[in-house]
């Protein structure tokens, strides 16, 4: 969900990152992957939320106001993947995601002392943010990140047109809306790190997910936070391989959240799924995970004209793992609207996907196998945490 719900920040690395305007890292697959065990992620992403705005269900998601930031909740992000393909045939994906976290509340400018200018007040800035950007093809996976403050000159996000950038990685749309749009990431350390300039459009309607944008994070409705995605987005563009740009085209999906509280501290990690099916639908499911308990899941089946039904989450199977994370599932929804099932095998096109950054995580192209047991074909996309 894009639950790049995604990395929070480990207190020692925040105060190192506050001194300096950005920096960057790269990382592919040779590293090893760690001895222990990361902590869960409801402990990572864990704090005091004690004046910061919190996630009400029925408030109404106004746009484009709410494609720029929120700074006054702890955590949001701005994240892409996409299923492409070159001109010469090959299958690769990529991800792009925009972080931004406060390190603690904005002040409040009705009172005296209160800060009018926010995070271009000098350099005294209370949020951080953070990009990271990856391509995935087949035999290979190549992973960068970049941090900076928060400051309109280095890393932020909304405006006419509206753009979000950090250094040289942004998206930069051509009015207030998402679309159309164009992205460009610079390779942060030469040809092994990611790259790729791409041309974004859509004309499908903003999907809100959970209850009308509101989603749920636990069965007690105490964690959730505001969710939306464009699951219909058209890309062509170029991507940097081999040293050489490669014309490329498919499809992508953008999901934007924000809140204050996402897990608890009990939720070890979250598998979630970004699917499109070959009856032109896309289907959104992910459960979050905890030890000794039941998963608390949640799926959205979506058509193109702006339609949406919850389906109902029957089972979520694992049949196959590469380095510690599930890289083959067998998935089974029923779909109560349509009056059917839909049994997916979904495989990853490169199991060794490993975010090899900052913080590890699993994150790659998928592919939905024509299985004997299958209802459906396709292609989506994957993220694995708290393995």
């Amino acid at each position: 969900m894009s639950l790049a719900l995604k990395i929070m920040l480990l207190p020692l690395l925040v105060l190192t990152l506050l001194l300096t305007s950005g920096c960057d890292k790269s990382g592919d697959n040779r590293h090893q992957a760690p001895d222990t065990a990361p902590p869960g992620m409801g402990e990572l992403m864990a704090g005091d939320i004690t004046g910061f705005d919190t996630v009400s269900p029925g408030k109404p998601l106004s746009f484009p106001a709410d494609h720029g930031p929120h700074n006054n909740f702890r955590q949001e992000w701005w994240y892409l993947t996409a299923n492409l393909k070159t001109a010469g045939g090959e299958l690769l994906g990529l991800q792009w995601t925009q972080f931004r976290v406060a390190l603690k509340p904005e002040p409040d400018t009705a009172l005296p002392g209160g800060n009018q200018h926010g995070a271009d007040d000098g350099w005294h800035s209370r949020q951080l943010w953070f990009a990271h950007a990856a391509v995935t093809r087949k035999h290979s996976h190549v992973a960068a990140e970049q941090w900076s403050r928060g400051h309109s000159q280095l890393a932020a996000a909304g405006g006419n047109p509206f753009s979000v950038h950090l250094a040289d990685w942004r998206w930069q749309s051509n009015t207030p809306d998402l679309f159309p749009a164009s992205l460009s990431v610079a390779g942060a350390n030469g040809a092994e790190a990611p790259a790729y300039r791409l041309r974004l459009s859509s004309r499908s309607p903003l999907q809100l997910q959970g209850d009308k944008g509101y989603s749920a994070k636990s069965f007690d409705a105490g964690l959730a936070s505001y969710y939306y995605s464009a699951p219909f987005i058209d890309i062509e563009g170029e991507v940097l391989l081999d040293g050489e740009w490669q014309k490329v085209s498919g499809q992508g999906w953008l999901d934007r959240e924000w809140s204050s509280a996402f897990l608890g501290l009990a939720q070890q990690g979250w598998d979630w799924f970004a699917l499109r099916l070959d009856d032109g639908s896309a289907l959104m499911l992910f459960q979050l995970r905890e030890q000794n308990a039941k998963s608390f899941t949640h799926a959205n089946r979506m058509w193109p004209d702006g339609r949406s039904a919850q389906l109902e989450v029957l089972s979520m199977m694992p049949t196959d793992y590469h380095q510690g994370y599930p890289v083959v599932w067998q998935l089974r929804l029923k779909d109560k609207s349509a009056g059917g099932q839909l049994n997916l095998k979904v495989e990853a096109l490169n199991g060794d996907a490993r975010m090899q950054l900052s913080m590890p995580y699993w994150e790659g192209p998928v592919r939905i196998s024509d299985s004997d047991s299958g209802s459906h074909r396709g292609e989506g996309y994957m993220e694995l945490t708290g393995y």
